[in-house]
């Protein structure tokens, strides 16, 4: 399972990894989009998510997952990532009220 924005073509190509060792693979933006069933059959469940997407959306997942009865959560080694990625000035700027002239 993949977390992050369905038109990151980051995110779409991590799912397209499982897909391709012929495994189920789904790309979730939040816990929300997670369906039960996928987990019919199965013990495991990996977890990756695309290099912007904020890690609340991650930690909300793996919450969700274990709501539906995920027992033990393994964090594989891996690089810590240190970037951080700025809101967009036209995020910001939508965001604030608009002045009446």
């Amino acid at each position: 399972m993949v977390v992050g924005s369905r038109n990151s073509s980051n995110c779409a190509r991590l799912r397209e990894v499982g897909e391709r060792h012929r495994l189920p693979a789904y790309l979730v933006e939040d816990a929300g989009d997670i369906r039960s069933e996928w987990f019919r059959g199965h013990q495991r469940v990996a977890l990756t998510s695309g290099a912007s997407t904020p890690e609340v959306l991650v930690d909300r997942v793996l919450d969700h997952l274990r709501m539906l009865g995920a027992e033990t959560v393994r964090e594989m080694p891996g690089e810590t990532e240190t970037t951080t990625f700025r809101i967009p000035l036209a995020e910001i700027q939508s965001a604030q009220p608009q002045a009446n002239d």
